[in-house]
């Protein structure tokens, strides 16, 4: 009996663990304007956001700014479906750019 997948079965588990997941931290760090205004909630849920992905302090960065993009999106928009699609498409390049680099 093996005790790993298959090659091609590890590479789809991963591609779609990282396009479907991204929606559960969108819920789970939405602060709510109205408790704090727009700013102070796009900027704390952005922070949460990026402190719960653990990539340091330059990894903290770029994923606080996305963070507080798709905040304010949902601000503009009413809807998680911007922030949802954003990280997805995200994880998708990060993973294809590392499947690509794989292959070299």
């Amino acid at each position: 009996m093996a005790t790993s997948s298959p090659r091609g079965a590890q590479i789809a588990l991963s591609m779609v663990s990282r396009t479907t997941s991204p929606h559960e931290p969108q819920m789970r760090f939405s602060c709510r304007p109205s408790a704090f205004g727009v700013l102070p909630a796009a900027t704390l849920s952005a922070a949460a956001f990026a402190v719960a992905h653990g990539y340091g302090v330059l990894g903290f960065v770029a994923v606080f700014w996305s963070g507080a993009l798709w905040a304010l999106s949902y601000e503009k928009t009413g809807s998680l479906w911007p922030g949802i699609i954003a990280h997805s498409v995200g994880n998708l390049m990060a993973t294809a750019g590392v499947l690509a680099l794989l292959r070299l």
